[in-house]
């Protein structure tokens, strides 16, 4: 448990992959992806890379794990 926040509390690191995400938050890259289908998360506001792969903030995740508390998922 202690390498999730590890991972979060990286300073140096901007950006995070969905599983960097999946592993910090608790939940599956399914259910990541299933939230962003069903316009849970805004996929919007989600920045990718080049090849297309989503990049997500510190703020991308303390969003999550706020949502995560309002649906009852902690």
């Amino acid at each position: 448990m202690p390498e999730k926040k590890e991972k979060f509390n990286s300073y140096e690191k901007k950006y995070f992959s969905t599983q960097e995400v999946a592993d910090i938050t608790g939940l599956t890259q399914t259910t990541l992806t299933l939230w962003l289908r069903n316009k849970i998360i805004d996929d919007s506001k989600i920045r990718r890379d080049p090849d297309g792969r989503r990049l997500w903030t510190r703020e991308d995740i303390e969003m999550i794990q706020k949502i995560k508390k309002q649906e009852g998922w902690s």
